[in-house]
């Protein structure tokens, strides 16, 4: 799926495209590292996020088993974000977690850093009251101009798909849901 949208999108023959690892670890294409690009797995769904103007981070989760998110939150969460997530009503705990969850992972992705730098670092219970995101002080480019997009998608199987987009791309802040293709064309 990668080489197909890569190759459509350079116009390369997509067994050709060459691709290679920044530092970070942070794929990108050889020929064209102004193509950004972003991809993430979880049980049966994949999803690619390509900008041509600036990185970005894809997140998807499909919940199959159950957490204790309390916990995993306090391990990595800002904690004001935990204390989003013990406020009433708790049965929406677990559309929260993972929202918080999605968004911090396209975040760290879209930075080329992962989420080894640090979870906390970021602070979205602002993003969850509309008030914003916050970043730790020692963020290099957290004064970029970054841009979010979170959806959750019901599934036909009871669970939900959880989807967030981070990155510097303007067009993120006006992406919406039909903005996002099912399949390959």
């Amino acid at each position: 799926m990668l080489r197909k949208v890569l190759g459509k999108i350079s116009g390369q023959p997509p067994a050709q495209l060459q691709f290679d690892r920044l530092p970070s670890g942070k794929p990108l294409l050889v020929d064209f590292p102004e193509l950004h690009f972003s991809l993430s797995h979880s049980g049966q769904w994949i999803a690619l996020a390509v900008s041509c103007e600036a990185p970005i981070g894809i997140d998807i989760e499909q919940p199959r088993k159950p957490r204790d998110f309390l916990r995993i939150a306090r391990h990595y969460f800002h904690p004001q974000e935990c204390a989003l997530l013990e406020s009433p009503p708790l049965e929406l705990m677990p559309m929260h977690f993972y929202r918080l969850w999605t968004m911090k992972e396209a975040f760290f992705k879209a930075r080329g850093t992962g989420i080894s730098e640090g979870l906390g670092r970021i602070n979205l219970a602002g993003y969850h009251l509309g008030e914003g995101v916050s970043f730790d002080e020692t963020l290099a480019d957290r004064d970029a101009p970054w841009q979010f997009y979170y959806a959750m998608h019901p599934l036909p199987d009871t669970t939900q798909l959880h989807v967030a987009l981070a990155g510097t791309d303007p067009a993120l802040e006006e992406l919406q849901q039909a903005g996002i293709h099912r399949g390959f064309d």
